[in-house]
Formats: C-alpha cells, structure tokens, sequence
C-alpha cells in the first residue's frame, strides 16, 4: 500500500519497496484522460437513465430549497455582484455569472437535506448538477453534454472517495471535500479541455476542498455544497486560461490524500482503476432520499413508521424509545434538543418523536413551529439513541440495521430493524414515487404546465439540443 507520509520525493509499500514519484503510477493523468476520452455513446444507458432520474430528483428538490430563508440569502449575495448575466437561479427571475449560480443553486439543492446521497461518500447530484447547469447554460450545452459531465464528474469523485472512507470520524464533509473535485472534472468535460488543462484544474479543485461537520445543522451546511458547485467552474476555467497546479495532487507526499488522512494509509493506485467498470451511480448506485432530512436518520424513520403502521401506535401509550445505530450515525446526528427545523434534520429524537405522532414524514413536518411543539418535545426525551453493541469505532452499519424498540406503558415492547431504507439504491423508489416527489416539491414554484414541461425535458435530456429552456423555467425567466 503506498505510504503518502513518505517524504522526500520518495513512496513505498508495507513490503518496504520504494520508488521515485516519477516512476509511479500517475493517478491523476489517468483520470483526466479518462474524462477527456469519455463521450456520451461510451455511457452505457443504465448510467444514462440514473442520471435523468438524479437529475428530476435534485432539481425538484432545490425548487422546494429555493424557498428557504438560506435561499433568499444566497441570493440576494450574488445578485449583489451585478456580474456576467449567463445562468439561471433557480427561482430567483435573475441571471448570474456561473459560478455565482453554481454557488446559489447548490446551496438551494441541499438547503432541505432532501437531495440523493451517493453509496460511497457525500450528495453528489446537488454538487454536480449546479455546476453543470448553470456552465451548460452559458455555453449551449446539449442534454448528452450534461449526461456526460454528470457520469464523469461522479465518477472521478466516487474513485477517489471510495478509497479514502471515514472522513466523517475526522471532523470533515466529505461532499465538500470530494466535491470540488467531481465539479472540476465536470466543468472540464463541458469546457472541453485537454488532459493537461483538465489536471490543472483537479489540482487547483483539491485546494479549495473544505467543510467541517459541526456545521451540520446550520445554513452553513448546505452553503459547503454551493462553494463546491462554484469551486469546480472556477477550477476549469482557471486551467483554460492557463492557470497552475500541481500534477501531483493525489500522489504527492504533501497531497489530497496527506492532508486529510495525514496519520494513516491510503492506496491511491486504486483510484485508477476499473474506471467506468462499471460507471459508480450504477453500482454501487446512489440513495435517494424519501424524507426532507439527514440521510443517517433514515433506516430509524422506516422502522418507526413500521411499527406506527404494525401496531397503531399512540403516543400516549410511550414509556420510553430505544434506538441503535452505527458509530458514524450516533456522532453526526448531534441535535438530542433541536430548536429549528435545521437542527431537526439532524435528530433522531426529532424524527422518531413527528413520525410516531404524525405518522409521516414530510415537507409539512420540518419547520421551526412543529420543531417546537411541546408535544414533540416531550416525547423526543424518551428517545434514546446509542451505538448498537459490539459495533467497531468506525463501523458505518452497512451489513447492520438500525434497530427501534418501543416500550408501552402497559409493559409491552415492540421492535423493528432496519437495513435498507426505503429510496436506498436496492430499494429504490418507482417512477411514479419520483414523480410525486418531484411534483410536491417543483410546485411550490411552479405552474403545473411547468412542472409537466420539465418533468418532459429532464425525461428525454439526451434528446435536448440546448438545455436553456430548462434553465429558463427553473429561473422563472421565461
């Protein structure tokens, strides 16, 4: 495995052998390359048809965004600038430059929590797709263009990511770690640029990687997804004109992987290999999200509303609330007490408090009043949550569920685990499901023939010769 503490210019392996930078591998020019020699007809259409599905998905999703506090702000802040009037915000009736509304439509995509989140590490969609759209829309791009960026982008993110696990246990997010990365390589296959440009831009993207998890739960959140859309625009278009970096940002021994994993092991070969074999939204697929709230408290949601449904429960009738889950869960989802609806996205005790009460999860259930309710309240204090027993410090609960048990006060006790989440990329949801998704949120600003027309448009995205009648809509410009 290569040691990238190693210093001097030198690497080695945990048998002791040793070589030089210049003979290794080169990780990075093997991604590039296969950013730049990948098209539309090498994506194989199971790729092609999950990501017109992320794509319905996060823009519906960021619709209902659009309408958050956090959204007006993000907002107001880049129409400030007056700059080049290029892309669409979503919902705002103004046009920006790119990276200013990369920078306001990732923050609207995750400002709900709602957005799919990839099956390696981090939400990808609500990164990816605001830098493609608002790029793809300066530059005329066509649907087979914003297919391919997407497949790309994922892919590079997802290679790296996937050999670099954990960072949750560090402090970090990983989608605003990963992300400026995935948008780099992105916006380099829109721009079209070279190997040589393309690499520039991933080594000025791994400098701008960032985001620390105490955020969760704030504004500030969702913010880490708009500075990595924006961050990968600016990258690329940096490099095109000439810009800098290292070539040596992955297997540098000062490096991506150094300076986050600076006291342990990483094997980067691995990051190039099996590129697009299969493509990684394929397998291992991405996670799409059936409630407005942090992926971790999902797997605790179905089982509760499992057994709501099973033994019609009443929250009269609670002693107490018990639930397991994986170290990784128990440590992100830190809001025992939240006092807004930001912060109840990241409780357990929230959540399993609305969805036994109200039976349902949704849209209506995350706002500050419900957050509030003394009701909620008061049953959220008889929830306890804890690592399941014998879990490893960094165990994430893939092969283990999470397990709600309920106590009644009549002394019975009703239990129910939890491995795959509904929405989960081996339980996916149907098409009609998508759609009903997409639809509650898209209507909050638009018109139902617009909701249909987009609904159109993002179906058949490989047919779109120019995606700004999307981008039209979605800004309320047209």
């Amino acid at each position: 495995m290569l040691d990238i503490l190693n210093k001097g210019g030198r690497c080695s392996d945990a048998e002791g052998n040793v070589w030089k930078k210049g003979e290794m591998m080169e990780i990075l020019k093997k991604l590039a390359e296969f950013v730049v020699k990948t098209n539309f007809d090498d994506i194989p259409s199971e790729a092609v048809n999950v990501t017109k599905r992320a794509l319905i998905d996060t823009l519906g999703v960021a619709f209902a965004g659009s309408r958050e506090p956090v959204a007006k702000i993000i907002t107001g802040f880049v129409k400030s600038f007056q700059s080049k009037p290029a892309s669409g915000v979503i919902g705002g009736r103004i046009r920006v430059s790119s990276p200013d509304a990369a920078l306001a439509n990732g923050t609207m995509a995750h400002a709900l929590d709602y957005d799919d989140a990839s099956n390696v590490q981090g939400h990808q969609s609500s990164t990816l797709f605001p830098t493609i759209l608002a790029l793809g829309e300066e530059l005329g791009c066509s649907g087979k263009d914003v297919i391919a960026a997407y497949v790309l982008g994922a892919e590079v993110w997802s290679r790296i990511s996937s050999n670099m696990p954990g960072l949750h246990f560090k402090g970090w997010h990983p989608t605003s770690v990963f992300g400026p990365l995935g948008t780099a390589a992105a916006a380099a296959k829109l721009l079209r640029l070279d190997g040589k440009q393309t690499m520039m831009a991933l080594g000025l993207a791994g400098s701008q990687a960032a985001g620390i998890g105490q955020n969760f739960g704030t504004m500030t959140k969702p913010f880490h997804i708009g500075n990595a859309a924006r961050s990968g625009i600016v990258s690329a278009m940096l490099a095109r004109d000439g810009f800098t970096a290292t070539q040596e940002i992955l297997e540098g021994s000062l490096g991506f992987p150094f300076a986050f994993y600076w006291s342990e092991k990483v094997d980067i070969t691995k990051m190039g290999e099996n590129l697009g074999n299969p493509f990684m939204i394929v397998s291992p697929g991405i996670n799409v999200k059936k409630f407005p709230t942090c992926y971790l408290t999902h797997r605790a949601i179905d089982a509760m509303l499992h057994l709501v449904k099973e033994y019609d429960l009443k929250p009269g009738d609670i002693e107490n609330i018990d639930c397991q889950a994986p170290p990784r869960a128990v440590r992100m989802l830190f809001y025992n007490e939240p006092q807004n609806a930001l912060e109840g996205r990241f409780s357990v005790h929230f959540c399993l408090a609305v969805a036994l009460v109200d039976r349902k999860i949704g849209l209506a259930q995350l706002n500050d009043n419900r957050v509030k309710d003394p009701s909620i309240r008061d049953l959220q204090r008889k929830v306890m949550f804890h690592v399941y027993p014998g879990a490893g410090e960094r165990e994430t609960g893939e092969n283990h569920s999470d397990v709600v048990t309920v106590k009644l006060k009549n002394g019975k006790e009703y239990s129910h685990g939890v491995l795959r989440a509904i929405g989960h990329a081996e339980v996916p949801l149907c098409w009609d499901e998508l759609l009903e998704k997409y639809r509650e949120c898209a209507s909050l600003v638009l018109k139902d023939h617009d909701v249909d027309r987009t609904i159109d448009i993002m179906s058949s995205m490989e047919k779109v010769k120019n995606i700004k009648e999307l981008m039209d809509i979605a800004a309320g410009i047209h």
